[in-house]
């Protein structure tokens, strides 16, 4: 029996660009025809002031929880080159070229966005 039922919580963002729309595509073809998906990642903004807007919040927001400078930097260097997050456009043209014809905003706080992909 195939699955007509998916979510990616956070994952697409740590699979490399180029093996996205392999991967996405891989998951649909396993799954039934009216396939529901399920997607939540972080994104990034064509605006830099933005991007930069949000980094500079967490980074308060982490400090005012009472994490080191040390604890800080070495989590951005852990993830660095490693999480690769998407303009929402491009996110909303993958699923699309995987096949997924519906393709609509389900949650959006932040630098982070929520999309229910149908076929």
């Amino acid at each position: 029996m195939r699955p007509d039922f998916v979510i990616l919580n956070l994952v697409l963002q740590f699979i490399r660009p180029p093996e996205r729309e392999g991967f996405i595509k891989n998951i649909k073809s396993s799954c039934s025809d009216q396939v529901t998906m399920i997607v939540f990642e972080k994104i990034i903004f064509e605006d830099p002031v933005i991007n930069t807007t949000y980094i500079e919040s967490y980074l308060k927001w982490k400090y005012s929880r009472g994490y080191s400078k040390t604890e800080i930097e070495n989590k951005r260097l852990a993830l660095e080159n490693k999480l690769i997050p998407y303009l929402d456009s491009e996110n909303i043209k993958l699923f699309n070229r995987c096949g997924f014809s519906m393709v609509e905003h389900c949650f959006s706080f932040l630098n982070f966005r929520g999309y229910l992909c149908r076929c």
